[in-house]
């Protein structure tokens, strides 16, 4: 049970987030990506699965290879995240910083809201990052 939810919530998150960073120019695949992550926990209303589950599954049976699998998922993301940086023309190490940065953004603003049980402060810091975000790399 727990392995088909991993499965569903990787692919539903990829499809909304991750995608289009493949899919689109590199700015556009980021603000995409954004919104998508933003989409994915319901404007900060729901929380991400793959957070909840990577932290709070013990090690029996086969849960710790989720917890391997769900890391490694992130570990791709973040490598996706910073491929897209570097062809906006970041250099690496300053790449892996902005994906990095934007990971702990969102998940921090997610977490914030979810403490506080206000939404809205996620998609407050949703826009002020789509807004950060424009502000540095706007053509």
């Amino acid at each position: 049970m727990a392995a088909a939810l991993v499965r569903h919530a990787i692919a539903d998150l990829h499809a909304r987030a991750f995608v289009p960073l493949q899919t689109h120019p590199p700015r556009e695949g980021i603000v995409l990506f954004i919104s998508g992550f933003s989409d994915y926990v319901q404007d900060g209303a729901s929380d991400c699965i793959l957070s909840i589950l990577g932290r709070h599954l013990t090690a029996h049976e086969d849960i710790g290879v989720l917890q391997d699998d769900i890391a490694s998922q992130f570990n791709d993301w973040q490598q996706s995240l910073v491929q897209t940086y570097v062809a906006l023309g970041c250099k690496p190490k300053r790449a892996d910083r902005e994906a990095q940065q934007l990971f702990a953004s969102l998940y921090g603003a997610l977490l914030t809201a979810k403490m506080h049980n206000k939404p809205e402060s996620f998609e407050r810091a949703v826009k002020r990052i789509q807004k950060d975000f424009s502000r540095a790399y706007d053509a």
